[in-house]
């Protein structure tokens, strides 16, 4: 029992660490080696691996993670991985949002690279759920990664504000 002080509630109230001969976990099962470890294009464009979301999210960002989530796959690339390359690219967004001048095409931009960069953060949990490589270490990473793209992202935005002339910091 020791273990499941480790796992958040959810998980720990559905695992049982010395007697899971009544439930096997997912990784015993033949299916899991045959079937979830070797996902196609179609299972992730299905969204059969997507977290649950708002309807934009579910409309336009998992779906950008999907594609995503199975072009990494087949690179070889791990879930860890395309955390830390989304988050370099809120970063990168961030830097845009903060550096580029005020105007439509900026924001536009901005945009594009901000969907881009949040259809990363999506693809990782698809890839990792598609591919049976869930952690711990995987979900602290994701929600670490996230805190640093919002607070990138708020203060990129209050540079831009400034720029703009919308707000002034006195």
């Amino acid at each position: 029992r020791h273990l499941q002080c480790c796992l958040p509630s959810t998980h720990a109230d559905n695992f049982n660490y010395f007697d899971d001969r009544a439930n096997p976990p997912l990784y015993a099962s033949w299916k899991f080696w045959t079937e979830m470890s070797r996902p196609n294009f179609s299972d992730f464009w299905a969204l059969k691996f997507a977290a649950k979301g708002g309807p934009l999210t579910q409309l336009l960002s998992q779906r950008v993670g999907a594609i995503l989530a199975y072009t990494a796959y087949r690179v070889r690339c791990t879930p860890s991985q395309v955390t830390l390359l989304g988050g370099a690219v809120f970063i990168v967004n961030a830097a845009l949002y903060a550096w580029l001048p005020p105007g439509a095409a900026s924001a536009l931009l901005c945009a594009l690279v901000f969907q881009i960069a949040f259809g990363l953060d999506c693809a990782d949990g698809q890839l990792a759920r598609g591919t049976g490589k869930t952690s711990l270490f995987g979900a602290w990473l994701d929600i670490a990664t996230d805190y640093v793209r919002n607070v990138a992202i708020a203060f990129a935005l209050l540079l831009w504000q400034v720029q703009s002339g919308t707000v002034t910091l006195e």
